[in-house]
């Protein structure tokens, strides 16, 4: 049998990373990349440092430093053991290591009221309102190794998008494979979609098996998942004034590669229906 091939993935949160992670490290012939050239001793102190939190007074001030401490860790696991919201930078390791990377990318709007829903690593105050969740200013982590704060939340999807691009260029001189998968297109058909991306990766057909349920808790099942997003259900959830904003955070430019469109304000309404 063929060695398997190690797969990177690349995704800013709520772009269905985690179950894309569990599909592929269920699946023969491919295989998640580990952190390759760091060893127990490189991580050691930061298990220490992780175990004198538990002494910090207040689950707040505990996050907070459980996150420092993650991100020191994050400096020396290199490019190919990057966390996997990063923006990923190019390094000849990844040829070294033998690794192909795919990046998992999702429509801004629909990832915008993902976010405000479940805001992960969110470091700052929570704003119920999605339009003042929108204009508030983001506090990133070290390993997302973007600016430390950004004007808007949005700023995560086009930073890391402008960063994927550079990515490819440099991956595509270097020679090392990478692919693209939607979350629309996941989250019509799982299997299907991760698996051809996975094939390309291997340059071999690789099978993959769909996820029972969903990996968020209260996430719909898979039937509601694919009637949701198949007919744009998040649309929902827009306002003209929430999509102008969206839209003037956004480089369309960089969008455009990957097959996403500016909406239109006026198509939507300046107040929500009452739920």
């Amino acid at each position: 049998m063929s060695q398997a091939v190690s797969i990177k993935v690349f995704g800013e949160r709520n772009t269905a990373t985690r179950a894309v992670i569990r599909m592929i490290d269920a699946a023969d012939g491919v295989t998640g990349t580990g952190r390759p050239g760091v060893t127990g001793a490189d991580l050691r102190p930061f298990r220490e440092m992780a175990q004198t939190l538990e002494g910090i007074t207040g689950a707040a001030w505990r996050k907070v430093y459980r996150e420092a401490v993650r991100d020191l860790q994050d400096d020396v696991l290199g490019p190919v053991g990057a966390w996997k919201h990063a923006a990923p930078v190019y390094a000849p390791d990844f040829v070294t290591h033998g690794v192909a990377v795919l990046f998992t990318i999702r429509n801004p709007y629909s990832w915008a009221l993902a976010l405000h829903r479940r805001p992960y690593h969110q470091l700052g105050h929570r704003v119920e309102d999605f339009e003042g969740f929108l204009r508030q200013p983001w506090l990133s982590l070290g390993r997302d190794r973007v600016d430390k704060i950004l004007g808007s939340p949005m700023d995560l999807w086009s930073l890391k998008l402008k960063a994927y691009l550079e990515f490819e260029r440099q991956a595509a001189i270097g020679g090392t494979r990478f692919e693209r998968l939607s979350f629309e297109d996941f989250v019509l058909d799982p299997a299907k979609s991760l698996g051809a991306a996975l094939s390309a990766l291997a340059g071999r057909e690789v099978e993959v098996e769909e996820l029972e349920g969903s990996t968020k808790k209260g996430g719909l099942d898979g039937a509601g998942r694919r009637h949701y997003y198949a007919s744009e259900g998040w649309r929902d959830g827009l306002t003209a004034s929430a999509v102008a904003h969206i839209n003037a955070r956004i480089d369309w430019a960089v969008a455009a590669q990957y097959g996403y469109a500016p909406l239109d304000p006026r198509d939507f309404p300046d107040v929500l229906e009452p739920a």
